[in-house]
């Protein structure tokens, strides 16, 4: 058994961090000290300097703050993180289990310095064992079913990573992650539409970021994989593969979705379609996948909470605006011209998105 230890024990006995990193975790039964003014404003020097890269500055202006305070659970956390981002596993467990027996509203943050500490000195599966035990102590916290789902994914375990992600992108829909690593899950897992809807609102919530491109790509050949020049053929000649009858249905039956969603991508190659922009080419993909999914059965996690997004965004005739936000950095023909012209649109567009009530967390 783990003995408590204070902060100065912890900085001095390293291997007993680890080690009590590896028993399940400590009970939150502990209330948290008091603040001063002076002390609110060393830690704040101190996370100054840690935005610097002074580390040690940071470490010692935190130390300070619970020689004074030892129940001080703001200077623990801000003490384990920079131990964390300096790499030095030992000290950043040893301090976030001390944390972890305060009853805070850090607690799951504690938790998650736990078990990205295990998880970057190659020990996932002692992290999967940490955030497991952490989110029975706070199931809600979105971030905790996420950090599993990445240690899950590092630990080659796909199809339960696919459940930790999707309960966080319920409990968190604007964590762009979530969607973003469920997107890449679903994927693997042989899930195409489910990938498309996931990268699909990736996009809307960070259509302008250095993943951006990389998402489109691999939403560009998400819709598009189906549909192929047929070999042999004459120039123009397009064969589209239908999904088999035994695909998997556990996310909602998306079968008909990926005949519609191959249909459209044929027809955007058509000579009528290569008269249309890309922009209402792309459009019009996701309007005939919005109409299938409108009839779509199945009640998987991406059938009802997906599918009801884009049909909704179709509904109110705001698929448009989406490509043109969306698909920003794929510069698409067309796109800058009706944005300048559908401004009234765009507004609608973003008022439409703060207002939508996603499913809620089961």
């Amino acid at each position: 058994m783990c003995r408590r230890m204070t902060i100065s024990m912890m900085v001095l006995l390293f291997s007993s961090g680890l080690a009590c990193a590896q028993e399940k975790l400590p009970k939150p039964n502990r209330v948290p000290g008091s603040i001063t003014p002076e002390q609110q404003e060393l830690i704040r020097q101190g996370t100054a300097a840690h935005d610097a890269g002074k580390y040690d500055a940071a470490i010692a202006d935190y130390k300070q703050v619970l020689e004074q305070s030892p129940d001080n659970v703001n200077a623990m956390y801000e003490l384990s993180f920079t131990y964390f981002t300096k790499k030095d596993y030992e000290n950043s467990i040893a301090v976030a289990r001390q944390g972890a027996q305060y009853r805070s509203d850090l607690l799951p943050q504690f938790y998650m310095i736990l078990g990205n500490s295990l998880d970057d000195t190659g020990k996932p599966e002692e992290a999967i064992e940490i955030y497991r035990a952490a989110i029975k102590e706070s199931p809600l916290t979105a971030l905790l079913h996420y950090n599993l789902a990445l240690s899950l994914v590092r630990s080659s375990h796909i199809d339960e990573a696919k459940i930790e992600l999707e309960r966080s992108a319920s409990l968190n829909p604007e964590h762009a992650s979530s969607h973003y690593l469920l997107a890449r899950t679903y994927q693997q897992l042989g899930y195409r539409v489910p990938a498309v809807l996931a990268l699909s609102r990736f996009l809307i919530l960070e259509p302008d970021s250095p993943r951006s491109p990389e998402a489109i790509d691999q939403l560009n050949h998400l819709i598009s994989a189906s549909v192929t020049p047929t070999v042999g053929g004459k120039p123009g000649d397009l064969t589209i593969t239908i999904p088999s009858g035994d695909a998997k249905k556990d996310e909602g039956d998306f079968s008909p979705v990926e005949v519609g969603l191959s249909l459209g991508v044929a027809a955007a190659q058509t000579e009528k379609g290569k008269q249309e922009s890309q922009l209402m080419n792309i459009e019009s993909t996701y309007a005939v996948i919005a109409d299938v999914m409108s009839r779509m059965k199945g009640n998987g996690f991406a059938a009802r909470y997906y599918a009801p997004f884009f049909v909704a965004m179709q509904n109110q005739n705001l698929t448009t605006a989406f490509v043109s936000r969306a698909f920003q950095q794929a510069h698409l023909a067309g796109a800058d011209e009706w944005a300048a012209q559908n401004d009234a649109d765009l507004k609608k567009y973003q008022a439409w998105l703060t207002a939508y009530r996603w499913p809620a967390y089961k």
